[in-house]
């Protein structure tokens, strides 16, 4: 009922004198959409602040860390290029 209520005083605001059934539903398919896109923004908005909050910032003074040490190479291995398999069974 309140719906109903909004979108004929919004139809009224922008001018129009008579409300017919279609300008009424459509106005009402109107005014939940901008909610829901309201909700979803604020939604959105509120979890990106969290994130923010969550990730700590990186401090430019903080020194990279060293690469990892190289493995050593396996005693037999090959340095032949391995292939791939011919036939790959479909499970």
């Amino acid at each position: 009922m309140w719906e109903q209520r909004a979108a004929i005083a919004r139809l009224r605001r922008d001018g129009r004198a008579q409300v017919d059934e279609n300008a009424l539903f459509a106005m009402v398919e109107q005014m939940r959409q901008i909610t829901e896109n309201a909700a979803a923004t604020t939604r959105r908005a509120r979890r990106d602040a969290e994130r923010r909050l969550a990730t700590p910032a990186p401090r430019p003074d903080a020194p990279a860390p060293p690469p990892p040490p190289s493995l050593p190479a396996e005693e037999g291995a090959d340095d032949e290029p391995v292939q791939p398999f011919e036939v790959i069974e479909q499970w």
